[in-house]
């Protein structure tokens, strides 16, 4: 594909040919970019060469460095985009802020493209790409699982992200097997989609009364700022609506001495203290 470039002189700088595979093995070609690709990490991690450093010194007129045959492809190495989208809708690409952000610490083996940060907002009027986590390995299986590792330790909050999915994705026995092809997600959709289980009331009742005592907390000396679950002549209820995922939940938590009474929908009072 190289010689053929060059010998049509179609381009003078750096491209990416895309191919597709049948299930034969057949490589059909598809298109060419005639710039580097999102995925270019993954030629930079097996092959070593750092491919914007060259299309920099080709732009500015100096000869490549090296051949083809110079080339020498070791290991193997998965990019996955985190994104802000919600898989289980179609994938809905999705916008808001970053309330907060936590990534994977970058090593010689595991790198993150990114300008995202925590307090910045992704736009409807762009790409959801949030960033480009990319790892290597010495073989497939490896670097899948180290890629899975990765994407543990990797926290958004504020918006839905792709990261759920993506750590499904990894851990799938066929995607690990390297049987994938373009229907792999319409064909696995029931073990990459999984129910979810609603929590139970005694979980949600926690989390309502942990967001309640952390919004209700404050600095203040005065004595009626430490009181405000107590009212003259009434019980105090203190309504609450969160959403567990696109349910929203509504909550009644009334306090009793040390003890806090929460009603989850309407249904009975769980009692925590």
């Amino acid at each position: 594909y190289h010689r053929i470039v060059k010998d049509e002189a179609v381009v003078s700088t750096q491209s990416t040919g895309e191919f597709i595979m049948d299930t034969e093995r057949n490589f059909y070609f598809m298109e060419m970019n005639t710039r580097l690709q999102v995925e270019h990490p993954i030629t930079e991690y097996i092959t070593g060469v750092d491919l914007v450093e060259l299309q920099l010194r080709v732009a500015q007129g100096e000869p490549l460095p090296l051949t083809q045959e110079d080339i020498n492809v070791r290991g193997h190495a998965f990019e996955a985009r985190i994104y802000a989208e919600d898989p289980g809708n179609n994938f809905m690409p999705g916008s808001g802020d970053i309330n907060y952000l936590s990534t994977p610490t970058e090593t010689e083996n595991v790198r993150i493209d990114t300008s995202i940060r925590q307090g910045d907002a992704v736009s409807v009027f762009y790409d959801p790409m949030i960033a480009k986590l990319v790892v290597w390995g010495p073989d497939r299986l490896s670097a899948l699982n180290l890629l899975h590792s990765k994407l543990q330790e990797y926290h958004v909050v504020g918006l839905t992200t792709n990261i759920p999915f993506l750590k499904t994705l990894a851990t799938h026995p066929e995607f690990q097997a390297a049987n994938v092809h373009t229907d792999f997600i319409p064909e696995h959709e029931e073990s990459l989609f999984p129910v979810v289980p609603s929590l139970p009331d005694e979980d949600l009742a926690l989390a309502a009364v942990s967001y309640m005592l952390h919004n209700t907390a404050t600095p203040s000396p005065s004595p009626w700022a430490r009181v405000q679950f107590s009212r003259l002549n009434l019980k105090h209820v203190e309504d609450i609506v969160l959403t567990d995922g696109d349910q929203e939940i509504n909550f009644k938590i009334r306090c009793d001495g040390s003890k806090f009474y929460v009603s989850v929908d309407g249904r009975a009072e769980v009692e925590m203290a």
